[in-house]
């Protein structure tokens, strides 16, 4: 047993459960719940072969793509653990977040389709939607304050698009069952996989480009520059639908090909998306090519068959995922791994039963059986079919199990380990000692989880995009050993590099611990009027972050002279 480790009581402790909701509602650099058990919806292969700058809605399995958590943001935050140590995804998803007295005009987000439908007729404009979760995923967050907030940004698209949001709330009860049931119903029309996503329409609402992948470290030049190319793609689109209307016979068939060729690279990968996109928007044009008999050039009909039949070629995964998806309503997840197990017994798809394994884990892990999803994640770890990102992922849910078995050496032995065979400074190496981190952050107590913080924080290096959130939850364990000194120390050196409203208060706290009464009293002033900025926002997420930021603010009471 590691001195100082904590019992497993600790994370359900309420302060404990107020960090995470924190986490869900704001993602303002709190400390981390533990180190989640991977979803049982999550791809292995898919979480370690995807960009980790985007949030995924929801997926089983690489080659299947079963999908239970349709509207579940908390299930997208245990994706996202999973794929990366959480420190590295907080600063991706928030660098520039909440930078004190931006002075950018926000755009005129509409809330409702019928309404931006009937202004982008009126006006003659396309429609831009965003589908978003500007409270609780980072991704969405970054892509607000490095791209949407941004004049230039606003400048380039006002003019040509209605533009209209749909904002994802982090829990369902932060609104009406009106407003969750619109948000679902836009979700499942527009076939939304990942957040953030931007469709592009035309002023009817039918899609001709899906925006996602965003890339948090760019500025608005990039995006702009893929809209712009989009609204290429639809002119040329238009164009050849209008040739169409017009012919007849092999060469109106040939001027809907081309029509639909001219949208199909931006209209989403048909293998990330549920249902196939352009199958579904554009069903009429393509049906019509599949049932032409006459001669055409070689290819354009088995285009959209070849399309169609991978489409059908997933439904009998349906069935999986309608179970999965009932046991994980109902938390059945003990029933879920014998329904694995019976299934996995009819399907002679390897790949597909490999996939099954993995989700198998995870409803163990979900269940408390943390023996068995260790037993399992070792047996899988000796085929020698692995390529070396599932044997990492396999290693990752082995250090999991052993951490929630409160096997703690084994599980820091396990991590050092793999951290020694590391290449010194590369990214394998400093993402080992960040998850080691996260870790020792939520098991062990912070006198004991301090050293590991300092090795990571040293090892990554002050240019390095997660060094912000690094040191600020460095300072937090400092804090709570009483070390103001050092919590001064890193929380100044942090906002340095970044302005933000929760370090802040964070460092008013250890003003208040070591009596420097009046540079609290400063800050305390940055903060309100930070606070004050919000609660005036038209935008609903603005106004809510004012609210817990007052919240948090009633708690300080300095003393009056």
């Amino acid at each position: 047993m590691v001195p100082g480790q904590r019992s497993a009581e600790v994370d359900r402790l309420p302060h404990v459960r107020s960090q995470r909701r924190r986490l869900a509602r704001q993602s303002r650099h709190p400390d981390p719940s533990p180190v989640e058990s991977v979803s049982p919806l999550i791809s292995p292969t898919a979480a370690a072969n995807q960009a980790t700058r985007f949030c995924r809605n929801v997926t089983i399995t690489d080659v299947s793509r079963l999908r239970v958590y349709r509207f579940d943001r908390r299930t997208i935050m245990r994706c996202l653990s999973f794929r990366l140590p959480w420190i590295a995804l907080m600063l991706l998803a928030l660098n520039n977040l909440l930078t004190v007295g931006n002075t950018a005009e926000p755009i005129d987000w509409k809330q409702d389709l019928s309404a931006g439908n009937e202004l982008a007729e009126t006006t003659s404009r396309d429609l831009f939607l965003l589908f978003t979760g500007r409270t609780w995923c980072g991704p969405c967050i970054a892509l607000e304050a490095n791209v949407l907030s941004q004049d230039r940004f606003r400048d380039a698209v006002q003019g040509s698009f209605v533009m209209v949001e749909f904002d994802f709330p982090a829990d369902d009860s932060d609104r009406t069952s009106e407003v969750i049931s619109n948000l679902q119903a836009m979700q499942e029309r527009y076939v939304i996989s990942y957040f953030p996503t931007i469709v592009l329409t035309d002023s009817t609402g039918r899609p001709y480009a899906y925006l996602s992948h965003y890339d948090s470290s760019t500025g608005p030049d990039p995006l702009i520059r893929q809209i712009q190319s989009a609204q290429k793609a639809r002119e040329a689109r238009d164009n050849y639908f209008h040739v169409a209307s017009k012919s007849h016979g092999a060469e109106r068939i040939i001027q809907l090909h081309r029509g639909l060729e001219a949208i199909a690279p931006l209209m989403g990968k048909p293998d990330e998306q549920e249902t196939d996109a352009l199958l579904k928007w554009y069903q009429a044009e393509i049906d019509e090519i599949v049932s032409f008999h006459g001669d055409l050039p070689a290819g354009i009909v088995e285009t959209y068959r070849q399309r169609i039949d991978a489409q059908a070629a997933s439904k009998p995964v349906k069935e999986i995922e309608a179970k999965l998806q009932a046991f994980e309503a109902s938390k059945e997840f003990r029933g879920a791994v014998a329904y694995l197990d019976e299934r996995m017994k009819t399907i002679d798809d390897l790949e597909l039963r490999q996939r099954l394994a993995w989700s198998r884990i995870a409803f163990l892990e979900r269940d408390k059986q943390y023996q068995r999803a260790l037993a399992e994640s070792r047996r899988l770890l000796r085929d020698g079919n692995l390529d070396s990102a599932q044997r990492e992922q396999l290693l990752d849910r082995e250090a999991y199990n052993l951490f929630s078995l409160n096997r703690m050496d084994e599980a820091l032995a396990h991590y050092d380990r793999r951290i020694e065979a590391a290449t010194e400074n590369s990214p394998q190496r400093l993402r080992l000692m960040g998850r080691k981190a996260q870790h020792a952050l939520s098991r062990l107590e912070p006198e004991h989880s301090i050293p590991i913080w300092e090795a990571y924080r040293h090892a990554i290096g002050n240019e390095s995009a997660d060094w912000f959130d690094t040191t600020v939850l460095l300072a937090r364990q400092y804090q709570k050993t009483d070390q103001h000194t050092q919590a001064i120390t890193l929380f100044e050196e942090a906002l340095v590099k970044q302005d933000d409203a929760w370090v802040l208060i964070d460092l008013i706290r250890s003003f208040q611990a070591t009596g420097h009464d009046d540079q609290a009293k400063q800050l305390l002033a940055k903060v309100r009027a930070e606070q004050a900025r919000l609660a005036a926002s038209p935008r609903a997420a603005d106004r809510d972050e004012a609210e817990d930021l007052e919240t948090r603010l009633r708690t300080i009471h300095l003393p009056v002279k």
